[in-house]
């Protein structure tokens, strides 16, 4: 079978919450979700330490039939506990929006990654005043035929990963998460893996003024 990937960048809150079309790579499935612009301000502390590497914490959150977090683990530990801990205690003051398929006792689960950069991945940003994000290299984060994972192929698994995600004011991606997913995982974390490839520029407020913005992306996954 010929693997063939689709890649389209969707305009904000486009196609966040997908309903069973006819092409199966259009389907998606709402996640629980971070309600945008209700969180605390993000702890300023992202960046690794001298000599370590880049990384990324990545957590599976639940959240309860009244749209509360009930509760948060790291499937995927960045290198420093420390930041992980502070992540972890920034998504508690967040609301949330339900998923579209509760469990039996009216819980839905929701995934979000949160990149730690080194110091040297801060962004310029030399966009003109009043201008949203914008991703700068859109191949960088595109996938590959080889990102589609062996088990999704065999389960010839298609649809459409949804992820909605805040660029700060330095250009840097600093949250993302899987708003609507494909049906399958493995396809949802290549998608988050390959964001954290992207280059991005800040939004600019009319003064110039570089301000953090959220928006959204849409991989779909299609085999032929």
């Amino acid at each position: 079978m010929t693997r063939r990937l689709l890649f389209i960048v969707a305009a904000a809150a486009a196609a966040l919450h997908g309903h069973g079309l006819a092409d199966a790579s259009r389907r998606s499935i709402a996640l629980a979700s971070i309600v945008p612009g209700s969180c605390a301000p993000l702890v300023d502390e992202r960046f690794a330490a001298p000599g370590e590497p880049a990384s990324a914490l990545s957590v599976v959150f639940t959240v309860d039939a009244e749209g509360g977090l009930r509760e948060a683990a790291a499937t995927g530990p960045s290198a420093s506990a420390a930041f992980d801990a502070l992540q972890i205690r920034w998504l508690g003051t967040c609301r949330f929006t339900r998923g579209a398929r509760p469990a039996a006792d009216g819980s839905t689960r929701g995934v979000v990654v949160f990149p730690r950069w080194t110091p040297s991945a801060a962004a310029s940003s030399d966009a003109p005043p009043g201008s949203k994000p914008a991703v700068l290299d859109i191949q960088a984060c595109a996938p590959k035929a080889d990102d589609y994972p062996a088990a999704a192929l065999r389960a010839g698994a298609q649809g459409t990963t949804s992820i909605r995600f805040t660029v700060d004011e330095q250009g840097r991606l600093a949250v993302a998460e899987v708003a609507a997913s494909s049906g399958n995982s493995m396809l949802d974390a290549v998608g988050l893996q390959r964001l954290m490839h992207c280059r991005f520029r800040a939004a600019r407020q009319a003064d110039g003024t570089p301000v953090g913005a959220t928006f959204s992306l849409d991989y779909r996954w299609r085999l032929q």
